[in-house]
């Protein structure tokens, strides 16, 4: 790491800086950076939308589904 640096105020009321070690509330905010991962990753061939989650995502290998005609998840449902 060359630089870690807070910026701003974490508290303004309360006058506490931010710094390094400050944790932030991300909500679900990083739901729509790993969807454009994923898309990034399709759009350069790197990654299919319709292969199973399991070709990416190891631990899902061997689940067993509610039924045994259950869809088994691909890629694009996890993004939906």
């Amino acid at each position: 790491m060359i630089l870690s640096q807070g910026y701003n105020m974490a508290d303004r009321e309360h006058g506490v800086p931010n710094t390094p070690q400050t944790v932030f509330r991300l909500g679900s905010v990083t739901k729509q950076f790993t969807a454009l991962a994923i898309l990034k990753l399709r759009d350069e061939g790197k990654l299919s939308l319709d292969a199973l989650a399991e070709t990416y995502v190891p631990e899902m290998k061997g689940w067993v589904y509610p039924t045994t005609d259950s869809a088994r998840i691909r890629v694009r449902d996890l993004l939906s």
